[in-house]
């Protein structure tokens, strides 16, 4: 009588993890299977895969299954947190003077953010621009007339892909 010992992984990679929502990673199940199964299937590119790649859009846990050339299967599991982490950014300043440079203030590099709210106020606390599209911004008009050159302050919100609401409040100088 051959008794094969039990199989085991020898690792199940990345163990417990965190990553940038967008980011992708790469799983893996290290041992001697011959066929693995990853559940969810849910973000990955291919779960048959020893080394499947995954790009989640909220946090997770995976399970690997493995069979070797027995028959006998082990488990593993895969815990990734995401963490959505604002890139964009906002200018100090800009120069509605149509040359081509900061003529428009606007947010810069929203990705994967809801905009909820983009305002800017004068001085005196009156609305000069108002938008929810991302990709609008104001051009330094106020009634159809060029506004003067002053310190505006705005007012942001957002909305990330978990549900979590930020607001992001400053002040922007246009030059003229």
């Amino acid at each position: 009588i051959h008794v094969v010992p039990p199989f085991h992984f020898s690792a199940v990679t990345p163990a417990d993890t965190i990553v940038n929502y967008g980011d992708a990673i790469k799983l893996d199940a290290k041992g001697n299977a011959i066929a693995w199964v990853w559940l969810p299937v849910t973000y990955l590119d291919d779960p048959s895969l020893q080394s499947p790649t995954t790009k989640p859009e909220e946090s997770i846990q995976y399970q690997v299954v493995g069979l070797d050339k027995y028959g006998c299967r082990d488990t593993g599991n895969v815990n990734i947190q995401v963490k959505y982490v604002p890139n964009f950014f906002i200018l100090s300043a800009f120069s509605p003077n149509e040359d081509g440079h900061n003529d428009i203030f606007k947010i810069e590099n929203l990705r994967f953010e809801k905009l909820l709210t983009f305002k800017v106020f004068n001085r005196l606390g009156q609305l000069v621009f108002s938008t929810q599209n991302k990709i609008n911004g104001w051009d330094g008009t106020f009634n159809g007339k060029a506004a003067p050159a002053d310190t505006y302050f705005y007012l942001i919100e957002v909305v990330l892909p978990d549900g979590e609401h930020q607001t992001f409040k400053g002040n922007v100088t246009l030059i003229r």
